[in-house]
């Protein structure tokens, strides 16, 4: 059950790293609406509207060229088929620039030993 829960939870956060900041800025607006209809799952509601809200937040320091610069590697370990991933780790660091972010994160993937990036 968890890993059912865990799939549809990874699959709503990708949905929503999808849309442009105007939808982004109305689906917070309806999921905060449907928290007010929907008492019992109303702390779902609340997450789904405040991740939408922080993406939106993202896309507009893209846009504007403006705001602090992560290296994030993110470790994954894959099913035999390739349908399902779960997160081993997940590694941030502050960058000044995104030339130097994408650097960062190239080398930290070169600096991964084997055995750590198949696990």
């Amino acid at each position: 059950m968890l890993t059912n829960f865990m799939v549809k939870v990874s699959q709503i956060g990708s949905d929503i790293e999808e849309l442009s900041e105007p939808a982004l800025k109305g689906l917070a607006h309806e999921l905060r609406r449907c928290r007010r209809l929907y008492e019992a799952e109303r702390g779902f509601y609340d997450a789904a509207a405040a991740a939408a809200d922080h993406q939106r937040e993202i896309k507009a320091r893209h846009r504007a060229g403006r705001g602090a610069r992560y290296a994030v590697l993110r470790i994954m370990n894959w099913n035999d088929t390739k349908t399902e991933a779960r997160e081993l780790d997940t590694i941030e660091e502050h960058c000044e620039s995104k030339p130097a972010a994408v650097e960062t994160a190239a080398g930290s993937w070169r600096r991964m030993p084997i055995a750590s990036a198949s696990a």
